[in-house]
């Protein structure tokens, strides 16, 4: 079988998602699929002199920049290799602006047309109802709040529509799919995010003393610096915490988001954020970006990761990271469904997470009881099972394809 993939993608030999979400999940898919299939990666160019190449026995082409004419050097490419399935890696805003993600359904429709089944993966479902003025605000648009839910609402379905199969990472976004977008559930496929094994992790005090940290309970937020995901929510739960232990250390280990680095109210949230953790404690480090190679030091000195999500509208690579090096972990209350285990759930307020991350970091059964849901949900959502069913939607859309010729 021959797979086109297209999606973002990691420069050549990068192991980690330090450059994105989606462009390491595709990495980590590829690399799955390649085992059994032939596979063209259809990525974006990160230099103009980039050339085609192989990676783990997938070719990888660099054929596409951000902007309205994408699906165009996509689909020429497509055209001539003639894959028998096309697997869409999709997110707002993934190949460009607002106008990049109406052209995304030219690319769906010429597939449609040239009778080449589409997989598409939802990277981020938008709940309708989050849609309001703090939203679009988070989001740096001026659009008003009704329009914005509209374009969701019209694009979602249309995408549903022109796909052969939707492809989301938890049973949630099936349901928002349904009950909010009105997309066919038939159409909707859940396929967990796969989880990497690490075998990068080094001890916890090695770790803390390479970051200056020891003798410190280490709480991390890894991630891009962004409105949605309730930074204001965990340092007013660490303000809370840092009162009666001067042990703890918050790591906000992430850097700008790089769809908002030339947007002026997103360097000015990221700097009100700054002054406002340095006038509540030295405790509170901000780290800026973490390469590549320091990703593993992070993850390894935590105490606890935290995930403060005010909307839970996409799955976290971050959480499959704290998954994958076996770390505890506390979620809002807009993951709680995804976890299953209430001593890892939060309500959205800071005295409940203050509470939870006292308790995680004070108590070792707590402690032990998290790690055991890391490696429990590391056991079910392993690369090698997200691999192997997507390798199975494959077949089966292509079998029902022949049934139907």
């Amino acid at each position: 079988m021959l797979i086109g993939v297209i999606s973002k993608f990691p420069p050549k030999g990068e192991k980690h998602t330090a450059t994105g979400g989606v462009a390491g999940y595709t990495k980590n898919l590829v690399t799955n699929l390649s085992a059994k299939n032939k596979v063209i990666v259809y990525a974006d160019k990160l230099e103009p002199s980039d050339i085609d190449y192989f990676e783990d026995g997938s070719l990888i082409i660099r054929i596409w920049n951000k902007g309205v004419i994408y699906p165009f050097k996509i689909l020429a490419k497509i055209s001539k290799h003639k894959p028998d399935i096309v697997h869409i890696q999709h997110e707002f805003f993934l190949y460009g602006g607002a106008a990049s993600s109406v052209v995304f359904l030219l690319l769906l429709l010429v597939l449609k047309f040239l009778n080449i089944p589409s997989v598409t993966t939802i990277h981020g479902i938008v709940p309708l109802s989050s849609i309001d003025i703090n939203f679009v605000k988070e989001n740096k648009s001026n659009l008003p709040p009704f329009i914005a839910k509209l374009g969701f609402l019209i694009l979602t379905k249309c995408i549903n529509f022109l796909s052969s199969v939707i492809i989301v990472h938890e049973k949630k976004f099936i349901d928002l799919l349904q009950n909010e977008y009105n997309c066919r559930h038939s159409k909707c496929k859940v396929i967990h995010h796969g989880i990497e094994v690490k075998n990068d992790s080094i001890p916890k005090l090695d770790a803390k003393h390479e970051l200056g940290l020891e003798n410190k309970k280490v709480i991390l937020f890894f991630g891009y610096i962004t409105g949605y995901k309730g930074i204001e929510l965990l340092i007013d739960a660490f303000e809370i915490l840092a009162k009666t232990n001067d042990d703890y250390v918050l790591l906000l280990a992430g850097g700008e988001h790089p769809r908002f680095l030339n947007v002026p109210s997103h360097k000015e949230y990221v700097n009100n954020l700054k002054n406002r953790t340095n006038n509540i404690s030295s405790q509170i480090i901000f780290t800026g970006f973490v390469p590549e190679n320091k990703i593993p030091i992070y993850f390894s000195s935590a105490d606890v990761v935290v995930f403060p999500y005010t909307v839970g509208m996409a799955s976290s690579g971050s959480m499959s990271f704290a998954i994958a090096y076996n770390k505890p972990f506390l979620v809002s209350e807009a993951f709680g469904d995804i976890v299953g285990v209430k001593e890892a759930v939060f309500n959205k307020n800071p005295e409940d997470l203050a509470d939870k991350m006292r308790t995680c970091l004070s108590s070792e059964a707590i402690q032990n009881k998290l790690i055991s849901l890391s490696s429990k949900l590391k056991e079910e959502r392993s690369w090698d099972k997200a691999g192997e069913s997507t390798n199975n939607l494959y077949h089966e859309i292509l079998s029902l394809q022949r049934q139907n010729i």
